[in-house]
């Protein structure tokens, strides 16, 4: 079972990462996913987890992480950092893509639990907590945030869209709750439970 202690050692060893390397760009999505999968094949037998999942309801997409356990669990994962100087990231962008795992998550039509891990940057968070992108919960807090979709802009909606393969099927909102979040180097995991 996928529990705190499970998140708490998975910063550790994200916070050991990010004293070990020179350069934060070199860090990948990839790598904070794997780094997942090690700390919980210290407690479940690897057979049961899976990388790259196909998605049971959305034809063509995938899941980060299934764990096929006595507790069947979905995992999806974002790293966000500052890119290099000079490039400009689309925060809307990242933001939708976040909210377009959360939607995938929910689309699941099984009792699994569901969680979203995001590990961001300041400048992310920033994004994220301001009042008028309508997303402050999702850093702040433990309370539900329900996203409603379509009060955000166009850009946000079609990226959704794009991501979710879900279109006129799609939920209106989404509700995640943060259950962990922990601040190391510039940076915040934080785990949110996707309602399902």
């Amino acid at each position: 079972m996928i529990d705190q202690t499970i998140f708490e050692e998975f910063c550790t060893r994200v916070c050991q990462r990010l004293d070990s390397i020179e350069k934060r760009e070199s860090l990948s999505e990839d790598t904070i996913r794997y780094d997942f999968f090690t700390v919980l094949a210290k407690r479940i037998d690897p057979a049961e987890l899976w990388l790259e999942y196909p998605h049971p309801v959305i034809r063509g997409k995938k899941i980060d992480t299934f764990v096929n356990s006595t507790t069947k669990t979905y995992l999806e994962f974002k790293y966000f950092r500052r890119l290099k100087a000079k490039k400009n990231a689309d925060r809307t962008e990242q933001a939708a893509a976040l909210i377009s795992d959360f939607l995938r998550l929910e689309s699941l039509d099984d009792s699994a639990a569901r969680f979203s891990i995001l590990v961001t940057d300041d400048e992310m968070l920033r994004y994220l907590g301001n009042p008028e992108n309508g997303l402050a919960g999702l850093t702040t807090g433990k309370n539900p945030v329900t996203i409603d979709i379509n009060r955000k802009s166009d850009h946000f909606r079609a990226t959704v869209s794009k991501r979710t393969s879900l279109e006129e099927k799609s939920p209106k909102n989404v509700t995640v709750t943060p259950i962990y979040s922990s601040d190391c180097h510039g940076c915040r995991v934080i785990v949110f439970r996707v309602r399902g």
